[in-house]
Formats: C-alpha cells, structure tokens, sequence
C-alpha cells in the first residue's frame, strides 16, 4: 500500500491479496491519494496496536493457566499422601478405607 509515481501524477493504489493473486484497487490520486494512505496506514497501526494487546493477554492467561495447574498438582499430591497416612488405598480409582486385618482375624471372621 503505497503511493506510486505514474507518469507525472502520484497515484494510491491498495493491495489486496485474493487466493494466489494479488489485487491491485485504485484509490485516487494527489491531496485524496496522501489522505487515503494515511487513513490505511493508521488503520494499520490501530490493528498492530490491538494484536500486540491480544497477544500480552494471552501471554498472561497461559501465565495464569501455568500457576493454576502447578496449584493444582500441590493439591492433588497433597491430598494423595493424607489419604495415604490415614490409612487409605487406591481401589478402582477411587480412594477407599484400608480394612484393619488383625480386628477382624482376633474377632474371628
């Protein structure tokens, strides 16, 4: 997107890209050709503006997701070893109460 020199004239031409073709859209020429092309290149900044503010919220959302899931982990590993001191074991992925063997040999079942 520039403004190109043409014989004696200066001309705005806006490139559009359509499949494998690129598209050459005549905008105007002179003081509208300098004002075309300073709206477009504002327009581009804008939009480089707002995907770089994009982008830094995604940054901090994975950053956000990161500690959730390391909190995560804290909690699970946690939970796993107080399950494990109290007596509890792993039946079919679920945690169950560990039968005390010696209460039910001495009672006689």
């Amino acid at each position: 997107m520039a403004i190109e020199s043409r014989g004696n004239g200066r001309y705005y031409y806006r490139k559009r890209r359509i499949g494998r073709r690129v598209l050459s859209e005549y905008i105007g020429g002179g003081v509208y050709a300098e004002l075309a092309a300073k709206l477009d290149d504002n327009d581009r900044h804008k939009k480089a503006q707002a995907m770089a503010a994009f982008r830094q919220q995604c940054d901090e959302q994975d950053t956000t997701d990161r500690e959730i899931d390391e909190l995560c982990e804290f909690v699970q590993a946690t939970t796993d070893a107080m399950l494990l001191i109290t007596g509890h074991h792993h039946h079919k992925r679920q945690w169950r109460k560990q039968r005390d063997h010696r209460k039910s040999i001495a009672a006689g079942v």
